[in-house]
Protein backbone atom coordinates (compact mmCIF):
# COMPACT_ATOMS: atom_id res chain seq x y z
CA UNK A 1 0.00 0.00 0.00
CA UNK A 2 3.07 2.42 0.37
CA UNK A 3 4.05 1.83 -2.63
CA UNK A 4 0.94 2.12 -4.30
CA UNK A 5 0.41 5.82 -2.61
CA UNK A 6 4.11 6.89 -3.71
CA UNK A 7 3.35 5.93 -7.57
CA UNK A 8 -0.11 7.24 -7.24
CA UNK A 9 -0.31 10.13 -4.85
CA UNK A 10 2.95 11.44 -3.64
CA UNK A 11 4.73 11.09 -6.98
CA UNK A 12 1.69 10.35 -10.18
CA UNK A 13 4.10 10.26 -13.14
CA UNK A 14 3.63 8.16 -15.92
CA UNK A 15 5.15 4.83 -15.58
CA UNK A 16 6.83 3.95 -18.61
CA UNK A 17 8.25 0.67 -18.13
CA UNK A 18 6.33 -2.57 -17.17
CA UNK A 19 7.41 -5.61 -14.99
CA UNK A 20 6.99 -8.98 -15.13
CA UNK A 21 7.95 -11.42 -12.60
CA UNK A 22 8.40 -15.02 -14.07
CA UNK A 23 9.01 -18.16 -12.16
CA UNK A 24 12.78 -19.43 -12.01
CA UNK A 25 14.62 -21.74 -14.28
CA UNK A 26 15.61 -24.42 -11.80
CA UNK A 27 18.21 -27.12 -13.06
CA UNK A 28 18.79 -30.14 -10.79
CA UNK A 29 22.51 -30.75 -9.99
CA UNK A 30 22.35 -34.88 -9.09
CA UNK A 31 25.89 -35.61 -7.47
CA UNK A 32 27.27 -39.20 -6.91
CA UNK A 33 30.50 -39.61 -4.97
CA UNK A 34 32.82 -42.21 -4.00
CA UNK A 35 34.70 -40.82 -0.66
CA UNK A 36 36.96 -42.23 2.46
CA UNK A 37 35.71 -41.70 6.20
CA UNK A 38 38.67 -40.61 8.65
CA UNK A 39 38.79 -42.75 11.64
CA UNK A 40 37.01 -42.11 14.63
CA UNK A 41 34.17 -40.79 12.73
CA UNK A 42 30.94 -42.43 11.92
CA UNK A 43 29.88 -43.11 8.44
CA UNK A 44 26.05 -41.70 8.70
CA UNK A 45 27.33 -38.60 10.51
CA UNK A 46 29.73 -37.85 7.49
CA UNK A 47 27.02 -38.60 5.19
CA UNK A 48 24.56 -36.00 7.06
CA UNK A 49 27.35 -33.87 7.14
CA UNK A 50 28.63 -33.47 3.09
CA UNK A 51 24.94 -33.59 1.87
CA UNK A 52 24.43 -30.82 4.39
CA UNK A 53 27.41 -28.47 3.25
CA UNK A 54 26.16 -29.10 -0.33
CA UNK A 55 22.76 -27.69 0.62
CA UNK A 56 24.81 -25.16 1.96
CA UNK A 57 26.56 -24.34 -1.03
CA UNK A 58 23.07 -24.32 -2.97
CA UNK A 59 20.65 -22.71 -1.37
CA UNK A 60 19.32 -18.97 -1.94
CA UNK A 61 19.80 -17.81 1.45
CA UNK A 62 21.19 -18.19 4.25
CA UNK A 63 18.86 -19.60 7.70
CA UNK A 64 18.67 -15.09 8.85
CA UNK A 65 17.27 -14.53 5.53
CA UNK A 66 19.98 -13.14 4.25
CA UNK A 67 21.63 -13.90 0.62
CA UNK A 68 23.84 -16.47 0.53
CA UNK A 69 27.42 -15.54 -0.04
CA UNK A 70 28.69 -19.36 -1.12
CA UNK A 71 25.87 -18.84 -4.27
CA UNK A 72 27.36 -17.13 -7.29
CA UNK A 73 27.13 -19.59 -10.63
CA UNK A 74 26.90 -17.40 -13.04
CA UNK A 75 26.98 -13.55 -14.06
CA UNK A 76 29.49 -12.41 -11.42
CA UNK A 77 32.17 -15.67 -12.20
CA UNK A 78 33.97 -14.67 -15.60
CA UNK A 79 36.83 -16.52 -17.45
CA UNK A 80 39.98 -14.89 -18.35
CA UNK A 81 38.85 -12.88 -21.23
CA UNK A 82 36.20 -11.26 -18.86
CA UNK A 83 33.13 -13.10 -20.11
CA UNK A 84 30.25 -14.31 -17.91
CA UNK A 85 30.76 -18.30 -17.32
CA UNK A 86 27.40 -19.81 -16.03
CA UNK A 87 28.46 -23.60 -14.48
CA UNK A 88 28.66 -25.29 -11.65
CA UNK A 89 32.74 -26.25 -11.20
CA UNK A 90 32.85 -29.73 -10.87
CA UNK A 91 36.03 -28.50 -8.69
CA UNK A 92 33.77 -26.69 -6.54
CA UNK A 93 31.80 -29.11 -5.46
CA UNK A 94 34.47 -31.62 -4.72
CA UNK A 95 36.45 -29.27 -2.33
CA UNK A 96 32.77 -29.04 -0.76
CA UNK A 97 33.34 -32.79 -0.06
CA UNK A 98 36.32 -32.94 0.57
CA UNK A 99 36.77 -30.16 3.03
CA UNK A 100 33.90 -31.59 5.30
CA UNK A 101 34.85 -32.76 8.83
CA UNK A 102 35.35 -36.12 8.73
CA UNK A 103 35.93 -37.14 5.05
CA UNK A 104 39.50 -38.35 5.03
CA UNK A 105 39.72 -38.36 0.73
CA UNK A 106 37.54 -38.81 -2.55
CA UNK A 107 38.26 -41.94 -4.63
CA UNK A 108 41.00 -41.57 -7.26
CA UNK A 109 39.34 -43.53 -10.29
CA UNK A 110 37.72 -41.75 -13.05
CA UNK A 111 34.11 -41.68 -12.28
CA UNK A 112 34.47 -41.32 -8.20
CA UNK A 113 32.71 -38.15 -8.56
CA UNK A 114 29.99 -37.05 -11.03
CA UNK A 115 27.51 -34.26 -11.69
CA UNK A 116 24.86 -35.60 -13.53
CA UNK A 117 26.53 -38.27 -14.40
CA UNK A 118 29.44 -37.31 -15.77
CA UNK A 119 32.98 -36.21 -14.16
CA UNK A 120 32.56 -32.61 -15.71
CA UNK A 121 31.34 -28.99 -15.07
CA UNK A 122 27.72 -28.77 -15.50
CA UNK A 123 27.31 -25.29 -17.73
CA UNK A 124 24.19 -23.88 -16.88
CA UNK A 125 21.95 -22.12 -19.39
CA UNK A 126 20.62 -18.58 -19.70
CA UNK A 127 18.44 -18.35 -16.51
CA UNK A 128 18.86 -21.29 -15.27
CA UNK A 129 19.65 -21.36 -11.48
CA UNK A 130 20.92 -25.03 -9.85
CA UNK A 131 19.02 -27.08 -7.52
CA UNK A 132 20.83 -29.80 -5.38
CA UNK A 133 18.90 -33.00 -6.81
CA UNK A 134 19.87 -36.60 -5.36
CA UNK A 135 22.79 -36.84 -3.61
CA UNK A 136 24.48 -40.24 -3.62
CA UNK A 137 27.38 -41.29 -1.71
CA UNK A 138 29.38 -44.62 -1.50
CA UNK A 139 31.64 -45.46 0.80
CA UNK A 140 34.99 -45.73 -0.89
CA UNK A 141 36.66 -48.72 1.89
CA UNK A 142 33.04 -51.33 1.45
CA UNK A 143 31.68 -50.02 -1.94
CA UNK A 144 28.14 -49.51 -0.22
CA UNK A 145 26.62 -46.55 0.10
CA UNK A 146 27.45 -44.36 2.86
Amino acid sequence: NAVLSEVTVVYPCTLTFQVSVQSPVYRNIDIEARLYTQQGFSKAAVRDRVKADLAAMFRVSDPDGTPNPLVDFGFNIKDADGNPVGEIAWSDVFNVIRDTEGVRKIGDRHGDLKLNALPADVKLGIKEFPLLGTVTLFDGDTGGYL
